[in-house]
């Protein structure tokens, strides 16, 4: 019999988040960092936080967010996917 998975609703993130004991981050660019920390503060229990970001990443001038990915409605993505040329598939 196949698994099937069941949508992911907030509860189960939030009951999932719950019982781990740190949360460990690797942000690649400034709106995830933005929402990271602000999910930090709004989870209802403190766990430690642990943002793995390169130093090269800190003040380089392609690694920004336009302010649009900061406001409401916006969420932490917990995967970006590749784009631009870096996703293109050069033998295909």
């Amino acid at each position: 019999r196949p698994r099937v998975l069941s949508p992911v609703d907030e509860s189960f993130t939030i009951k999932q988040l719950s019982h781990i004991n740190m949360i460990v981050a690797n942000c690649s660019t400034p709106g995830n960092y933005f929402h990271i920390l602000r999910r930090q503060i709004a989870l209802p229990f403190r766990k430690p936080l642990i943002v793995m970001t390169p130093k090269s990443l800190l003040r380089h001038p392609e690694c920004k967010s336009s302010f649009d990915e900061m406001t409401l409605g916006t969420e932490f993505k917990r995967m970006l996917v590749e784009s631009g040329p870096a996703s293109q598939n050069p033998e295909g």
